[in-house]
């Protein structure tokens, strides 16, 4: 057990907060938690959860709040994965681009990547059964395919290859990964859905989708490419059995005002979707939420929390309670006032005090 706490000690010495930590390490978060929890149990009943944005600039713990829905999706027994966004090669406006990814990142606690999750349901003979059924469905739409046959193949006993497989190869996204046009943009999002209601039908509630870095579709190339990724926006809020969250900062607020301000014409034409998303958002009907924030009056429960583990990781240490005093007053006199700063300090002073 000590080496877990001792992995995470490592990563929180490079400012990276460990998944399996995130709840010790959460400070603040009674409000959020209750939020969050609503969302997973509508997700999980077969209801849909409105997406919801989560806010801020750069060391303001969005990231941490992302990987805490992650972790939450993972302990309520959902399927959740992360898209890293970007301009360039994974662009809000191009899905088909980011699904490969997505699938990769996707994950249920201690197994990870959609072949994992599909391989696990094929080896548990009530859910392949479901999985059959659903397979047989319209549901399975793109999807058809691929997943009657990893069905059949299972049925038979045969032996699955992960790679170079053109059935792992499509439910990957291989075979729209390589093209722009509006088609493959809309299967990709089509299959996003059917992942979601995949996961519904057998038993897992269905799919939680976190978008990080949702502020870059100011760094498209024009107006033309900011409709197409309202369209997206518009479908990812309404896919049914998805929950949606995207970590956005004020540049996403800024550029979406301006399109509304300066491109009337343009936006005239956008899809019903986009259409709906500029509406929604321009009357402020889409959830938001700031992550909760370390500041001078909880800083002392982050640190505990932080020696609390290092005494874990490491029984022979003794730590003094003006080692943490000084340690917090110290990040409070720091205009920034950046979690990992604290966190980052504390360990260097605990790694100095603790003998070799």
């Amino acid at each position: 057990m000590i080496d877990r706490e001792r992995a995470a000690i490592r990563r929180l010495r490079a400012g990276v907060v460990p998944t399996w930590e995130l709840e010790r390490l959460s400070v603040g978060y009674d409000g959020v938690r209750a939020q969050v929890t609503t969302a997973l149990r509508a997700t999980r009943s077969g209801s849909h959860a409105q997406p919801l944005f989560v806010r801020g600039e750069w060391g303001t713990g969005k990231s941490h709040f992302l990987a805490y829905v992650r972790s939450a999706s993972d302990a309520h027994g959902i399927p959740n994965a992360k898209v890293e966004l970007n301009a360039r090669f994974s662009a809000l406006n191009y899905p088909q681009r980011f699904y490969r990814g997505l699938a990769e990142t996707l994950r249920l606690q201690a197994r990870s990547g959609l072949q994992a999750l599909i391989l696990a349901l094929l080896n548990d003979p009530s859910k392949r059964a479901k999985l059959a059924a659903f397979a047989r469905s319209d549901a399975a739409r793109h999807l058809k395919t691929p997943l009657s046959a990893l069905v059949s193949r299972s049925e038979r006993g045969e032996q699955f290859e992960l790679v170079d497989d053109p059935v792992w190869f499509m439910l990957m996204g291989g075979d729209i990964a390589w093209a722009d046009y509006p088609y493959k943009r809309n299967e990709a999002l089509e299959r996003m859905s059917v992942l979601g209601r995949l996961f519904a039908a057998v038993g897992l509630g269905g799919l939680v989708l976190v978008f990080d870095e949702a502020e870059t579709i100011d760094q498209l190339w024009n107006i033309r490419s900011r409709l197409s990724a309202y369209d997206v926006l518009g479908r990812l809020c309404q896919l049914p059995s998805v929950w949606c969250v995207f970590g956005i900062t004020e540049r996403f607020d800024r550029v979406i005002q301006n399109d509304l301000d300066n491109n009337a014409a343009a936006l005239s034409t956008v899809g019903p979707d986009g259409a709906w998303f500029m509406r929604a958002w321009s009357r402020s009907q889409l959830p938001t939420v700031t992550p909760p924030i370390v500041d001078g009056t909880n800083a002392r429960d982050l640190a505990k929390a932080v020696v609390g583990l290092y005494g874990i990781a490491y029984p022979n240490t003794t730590v003094e309670d003006r080692t943490v005093h000084r340690c917090v007053e110290e990040w409070k006199a720091n205009p920034s006032q950046n979690p990992r700063r604290l966190i980052r300090l504390l360990i260097h002073r605990l790694d100095a005090m603790r003998s070799l």
